[in-house]
């Protein structure tokens, strides 16, 4: 019989939160760092759960992230909603972020520890 290939999502302490995220839901063994960082996001930013998909969510955010998607470091989206909050929290780890961190920040968004890659910057911006 063959074993089922645990996905990202299942190294974390919150595998929920992070489900239908493609991050969460890569088959394979990520980076350990990458995990604690995943962990510590939940908490520091009082995550709710990974949203992206969601209709509801999706058109809010679709209003401010619509102007970023042509920028050559717009990469890894995901979108976030927080406990308590009407905010949502997206979040962008592009692999090209150390070469555009002044545009990015410039743009509004914050930078982060890595949540995707060691090779690549994560940045947030609340909306």
């Amino acid at each position: 019989m063959k074993e089922e290939v645990k996905k990202y999502r299942q190294y974390t302490k919150y595998p929920k939160k992070y489900e239908g995220s493609y991050w969460g839901n890569f088959p394979a063994i990520p980076e350990d760092n990458i995990v604690e960082n995943r962990n510590r996001f939940i908490k520091d930013y009082d995550i709710n759960k990974f949203v992206k998909h969601m209709r509801l969510y999706r058109r809010k955010a679709d209003k401010v992230i619509i102007p970023y998607e042509k920028k050559t470091y717009f990469d890894h989206y995901e979108l976030y909603t927080i406990n308590n909050s009407s905010f949502l929290l997206p979040v962008i780890s592009p692999y090209n972020g150390a070469s555009h961190r002044e545009e990015i920040i410039a743009d509004g968004w914050s930078e982060i520890y890595p949540i995707y890659s060691n090779s690549a910057v994560s940045f947030i911006k609340y909306i």
